[in-house]
């Protein structure tokens, strides 16, 4: 039988076989690692949190409730990660790390103690398998756009990715849940096929098992109110911007889910002055901010929101990531940049293997003949333009690198960059 299958499978176009051949070994990776280490997920608490944005502030949050509640804990994101004693920043460029390493870091985290592994699921992992032969307690899914679209072949095909997490597989725990924010989606699609208990989490929905209620007047903090089945609080935050109430909410529930109350929640999350990279005012005067918003999604939630609470001038300093991820959005970045901003500067973000130029070109396209832009390719001269631009009174947006450390250029090359550190320094120079 198994003699059939092999040549069925060279029977078919060499593309074909090279595609079933690295799924098959995307599939065996993740096994061996599991065994070689001993199904390290057997020994914590598992986390897993997906979706298409926040996904990243979400993990910071639910680690750090955690840890103040007493639990020591490991985690895992795009941005940084911690091992349970210390915390590094991420400038591998990958959120859900494959073949040996993922196993390798659970098992550092249970020879660090940890009862606790918060972890960021991306669907490009999904769709390589990395998440295989991790036990999950725990899922939680912040929302779900349009994103990775050509590396996925569709939108249905990245909803499915992401909606797989969501499924019982043979390692995960018996009392497997979910923790899903109904808002801004079709949440009720995935709701109708779920399986799974869950704990829903809403500002647009009432009948949500955790329901907010959210004051946006001020630029610079959020107030949110939020009621349980048992308890409600009113939470006063040092964090401004469009999505942390999102990303709050979404982290107590999983809080709740966990048995740490809302008074609990609250004490940790109103001590939290800022999340590095998401909505960071870099000064006031200018207004500077930086923030890791790259989908259009985050874009229509960010740039309305800045342009509702700025001066002008708005000069938003963008680009778009290459290697060929999500061609099809870079016009449509152009587009809402457009509408919100006075001037926008067309630099890089993280061009891989892409020409810088031609991802310029690609986004310049969506611009109409009436706005005005600047292409810059080198960030850091980019960047500077915009603070001259804006002067001492108008804003500065900057998307896409957030706290990243490094610009991913050809031949796995990481420039070093830090944006916020790289602002600091031009606000520091005289006048």
């Amino acid at each position: 039988m198994f003699r059939y299958k092999v040549i069925s499978v060279l029977s078919q176009k060499p593309r074909k076989v090279f595609e079933r051949f690295t799924d098959y070994l995307h599939i065996v990776f993740p096994l061996i690692s599991a065994i070689y280490f001993l199904f390290p997920s057997r020994k914590l608490y598992v986390i897993g949190v997906t979706g298409t944005d926040g996904k990243s502030s979400t993990v910071t949050l639910i680690s750090k409730i955690l840890k103040s509640n007493g639990y020591k804990v490991g985690y895992f994101s795009s941005v940084s990660y911690g091992d349970g004693n210390r915390e590094f920043p991420n400038n591998s460029k990958m959120t859900t790390p494959g073949r040996f390493y993922l196993q390798k870091f659970l098992k550092e985290l249970v020879k660090n103690k940890c009862s606790h592994a918060v972890l960021e699921i991306t669907s490009e992992g999904i769709k390589q398998y990395r998440h295989l032969s991790i036990g999950f307690n725990l899922v939680v899914l912040t929302n779900i756009t349009p994103e990775h679209i050509e590396s996925h072949g569709s939108f249905e095909n990245y909803w499915k990715a992401k909606e797989s997490l969501l499924k019982k597989s043979w390692l995960d725990r018996k009392d497997k849940k979910a923790v899903i924010n109904l808002d801004g989606w079709r949440s009720e699609k995935f709701i109708e096929k779920l399986k799974l208990p869950f704990l829903a989490c809403s500002f647009s929905d009432i009948s949500a098992t955790i329901y907010g209620q959210a004051d946006f007047n001020n630029i610079f903090e959020t107030k949110i109110s939020v009621k349980s089945d048992t308890a409600k609080e009113i939470f006063h935050l040092k964090m401004g911007g469009p999505f942390v109430a999102q990303n709050v909410l979404t982290a107590i529930a999983v809080s709740l889910s966990s048995g740490i109350s809302l008074s609990e929640a609250k004490l940790t999350l109103e001590a939290i002055d800022l999340i590095p990279g998401r909505f960071e005012i870099v000064s006031k005067a200018p207004l500077v901010i930086v923030d890791y918003g790259h989908t259009i999604a985050a874009l229509e939630k960010l740039l309305p929101y800045v342009r509702q609470h700025s001066m002008k001038p708005l000069v938003h300093v963008f680009g778009a990531a290459g290697g060929g991820r999500d061609k099809w959005k870079r016009p449509l970045l152009a587009k809402i940049s457009e509408k919100y901003s006075d001037i926008s500067i067309i630099t890089e973000e993280n061009p891989f293997n892409e020409n810088p130029d031609q991802i310029s070109s690609d986004i310049i396209k969506g611009f109409s003949p009436d706005h005005k832009f600047v292409p810059i390719p080198k960030r850091e001269d980019a960047v500077k333009k915009g603070f001259e631009l804006v002067g001492r009174e108008g804003t500065l947006l900057l998307t896409a690198k957030g706290s990243e450390s490094v610009i991913a250029g050809p031949r796995g090359s990481r420039r070093p960059y830090n944006e916020r550190e790289y602002l600091k320094w031009l606000i520091s120079q005289p006048s």
